[in-house]
């Protein structure tokens, strides 16, 4: 099924989507390949900087992660149940764990920031 394209809202999201490659060589200027993050928070690091670094915990990629500290080897994210939704807990929040070992930061590819 293709994507309805009518409509200011249809047209606004066509636009964008014709602004990625743009946005991708941007992103890939400001970022220094030769000098990765120490440490990327999801709360703190800009936004550029965490599009353009894959994080990778002991040689897997990372997709929910939350934090990654490369000197002090942790990641902070959340609990991933069977098909990779994260975990609610009783609280009604979503369940984080810490694990520590080997934390690399990747850049990504330019199509695929």
């Amino acid at each position: 099924m293709k994507p309805r394209i009518y409509g200011p809202r249809g047209l606004l999201a066509l636009a964008a989507m014709a602004a990625i490659p743009a946005l991708a060589e941007s992103v890939q200027e400001r970022v220094d390949p030769n000098n990765p993050p120490k440490r990327m928070d999801i709360n703190t690091t800009p936004r550029h900087v965490c599009q353009a670094w894959d994080v990778f915990f002991n040689g897997q990629k990372q997709r929910a992660c939350i934090i990654a500290d490369r000197e002090k080897g942790y990641i902070k994210r959340y609990k991933l149940a069977i098909g990779s939704m994260p975990v609610k807990g009783r609280s009604g929040t979503y369940e984080t764990e810490e694990l520590h070992g080997k934390v690399e930061f990747k850049l990504k590819e330019a199509e695929s920031v």
